[in-house]
């Protein structure tokens, strides 16, 4: 994946944090704007045993023109990842929730957006294709 947008912000621990927006398609990487709390990561409440635990990013943008980040709008859920950095090491990557895009065009440029993304729950939109990328149609064996 090729990186399309990033942003580079200093912690409250003073910590260089970076995020990343990339997308299959071939582009040139775009230095962006952010709010003061660029990125957070909320992890869902799960019970003590449960092995799996997901988590949801939020990234709050400055749109500097109206429908800037529009080209993030997909109906694909694998279109856009998300990669997370503390101190040069991968810390979180998920996907982009581009359907929960929005713009308060009432707001004059610039003005903050957000865009959420998740860890886990892309799964459980994905569709699983055998060896000639044929999707399944019906309920398969589990070693399939």
């Amino acid at each position: 994946m090729n990186i399309k947008y990033y942003h580079d912000f200093i912690g409250a621990d003073d910590v260089v944090n970076r995020f990343e927006i990339l997308q299959n398609t071939s582009t040139t990487p775009k230095l962006i704007k952010a709010t003061n709390e660029p990125f957070s990561i909320e992890y869902i409440e799960v019970k003590k045993l449960e092995p799996v635990q997901g988590s949801q990013a939020t990234l709050r943008l400055i749109c500097e023109k109206n429908f800037q980040f529009i080209d993030l709008h997909t109906d694909d859920m694998q279109e856009c990842m998300i990669k997370f950095y503390r101190a040069d090491q991968l810390y979180w990557i998920g996907y982009l929730d581009s359907e929960l895009y929005n713009e308060n065009l009432t707001d004059s440029a610039p003005y903050a957006v957000e865009f959420s993304g998740a860890d886990f729950n892309i799964l459980e939109r994905l569709k699983f294709r055998d060896e000639s990328e044929n999707r399944y149609t019906d309920i398969a064996p589990f070693i399939t």
